[in-house]
């Protein structure tokens, strides 16, 4: 029954009733006034009936008899009140579809976009980072999270970027909540600590976030950040990719402060804006794997200081550890395959190799990190 949902609407009726007029109509036009000429056709009665309704009136076909004459009146009057009440009610479905986005009600139906359940007061920097680091391909947002409709138009304002997020609003943990959210389609999702709960219901709302998003997107990464320490390893049983604690870094860096007081200027330059961020990475291509890292870096401008290696996150498959050269590997691998058996293994986790030796093939890796100089 949901597939006739459409004609339950005050618009759906009203697109049924015009179809039904224009269909009876262009019958009983065709019997009355073109049956009898020989250019007569059904499809000119249906071209006459639509110039008539929409009160256009090309002139093209002029009923001649007095049933044809008062059949046309009779459509004219019907088309004059019709097109107007159509035109009315897709004004109003087009203005209700833009409150409800605006209002968070509404489904998020875009894919590669990236997306951030929870807020607290450290959020909006988040937010801004990520378009920092997105600049090339403009990255689509989704805001999920309980905020009123004037914070929302408040975090809008400061962002200056409203094509780029959209608001989904409710309760992170409800499955419908998340759905609307679009996870499966999602390039990259992250789950922070609600600002208004206590730091355990923060971390056990981020848990249950995390259960029900990983029920629809078993590949997308998951990245979180924990109230409490003792729930690290919970999110992560819960299927979070990445897991950091609050305050953790904090205080490690506070601590280096004490011994070097010049540590807070150094990684402010490291990790500031991405205007003045001397951080930053670059994609190996795949002449570039062919590489060693001492060839990497005499081919670098001298603004590009390399550090390190890394590698993403992948899934390894019994594939990968097979050689495609032995005709016994790729033996056990179609048994595996005829079998219906799972030829994945496991899955590999980020890594990242800092100042690597000049011999190292770069043919593991993914992308290299580089100091920008000045």
């Amino acid at each position: 029954m949901k597939h006739f949902g459409f004609f339950t609407s005050s618009l759906g009726k009203l697109v049924a009733f015009i179809f039904i007029l224009l269909i009876a109509s262009s019958i009983c036009f065709y019997f009355v006034e073109l049956k009898e000429h020989d250019n007569g056709s059904l499809l000119n009665s249906i071209w006459w009936v639509i110039v008539t309704i929409t009160t256009v009136g090309y002139g093209d076909i002029v009923p001649q008899t007095p049933l044809g004459k008062f059949l046309g009146v009779l459509v004219m009057l019907s088309g004059i009140g019709l097109v107007s009440a159509l035109t009315g009610n897709i004004a109003s479905v087009l203005v209700e579809k833009k409150a409800k986005q605006r209002k968070g009600f509404a489904k998020v139906n875009i894919k590669n976009h990236i997306i951030i359940f929870g807020w607290n007061i450290y959020t909006l920097k988040l937010v801004q980072t990520i378009i920092d680091s997105n600049t090339e391909d403009k990255a689509q947002l989704v805001l999920v999270n309980t905020l009123e409709q004037q914070q929302r138009e408040e975090i809008l304002g400061q962002l200056n970027l409203e094509q780029q997020i959209h608001f989904v609003y409710g309760n992170i943990s409800k499955e419908a909540i998340i759905r609307k959210a679009n996870p499966q389609y999602a390039k990259v999702i992250y789950i922070v600590p609600q600002g208004h709960l206590s730091p355990n219901e923060a971390d056990q709302e981020t848990i249950y976030c995390a259960l029900a998003i990983r029920s629809m997107a078993q590949k997308i990464p998951i990245y979180s950040t924990a109230a409490l320490s003792d729930n690290q390893p919970h999110l992560v049983r819960a299927g979070v990719n990445e897991v950091m604690v609050q305050g953790e870094l904090d205080n490690q860096v506070l601590g280096l402060m004490g011994a070097n007081p010049s540590i807070w200027s150094f990684i402010l330059k490291i990790f500031g804006d991405n205007n003045n961020q001397a951080l930053k990475f670059e994609h190996l291509g795949p002449a570039e794997k062919e590489k060693t890292w001492g060839e990497l870096i005499e081919r670098l401008p001298a603004e590009k200081l390399p550090i390190a290696l890394c590698k993403l996150p992948r899934t390894i498959a019994l594939a990968d550890v097979l050689d495609k050269e032995s005709a016994l590997d790729q033996f056990i691998l179609e048994l595996f395959k005829s079998a219906g058996q799972k030829t994945q293994l496991g899955s590999q986790r980020p890594d990242v190799k800092i100042n690597p030796s000049k011999d190292t093939p770069l043919s593991h890796y993914d992308m290299f990190l580089y100091l920008k100089t000045c």
